[in-house]
């Protein structure tokens, strides 16, 4: 049996033990595989056109928005919105939209986050309604 003493060369010692258990173990560990690259004619087999790729990909696209209606869908502007208009914000009802008026009436908002001080408005309701609000 090995005795590692009480001084620095049996701790040096022990420490090098524990660094090449840590090391096999790691080395044992399974890793995952990188995800499997699909080609642009393994994509247009799945689309199932052999012919003209960009024909097999406008099924695909088709229910995409274009241009500005993607980058910016109609959003609700708060400072000027009604009450219907935003309780139909997710997880903002009439309580909470009533909330947010009387905010605007004293102060507008000029930022998203000045939302937050309404109270029941904190950061993961913002993140919920940040898509669908405009703020000037």
């Amino acid at each position: 049996m090995t005795h590692w003493g009480r001084g620095a060369k049996g701790l040096l010692a022990a420490c090098a033990l524990v660094l090449t258990a840590c090391i096999v173990l790691i080395g044992l560990q399974a890793w995952p595989q990188p995800p499997e690259v699909l080609s642009l004619t393994g994509a247009a087999e799945e689309l199932g056109n052999t012919g003209n790729l960009l024909e097999g990909t406008a099924a695909f696209t088709s229910g995409l928005p274009r241009g500005e209606e993607a980058a910016n869908p109609a959003r609700i502007p708060v400072n000027t919105a009604t009450k219907e208009e935003l309780m139909t914000l997710p997880g903002i009802g009439e309580h909470l939209a009533g909330l947010i008026i009387a905010a605007r009436e004293k102060h507008p908002f000029h930022f998203p986050e000045d939302l937050m001080t309404v109270p029941g408005i904190g950061e993961r309701r913002l993140e919920q309604i940040q898509d669908f609000i405009e703020i000037p």
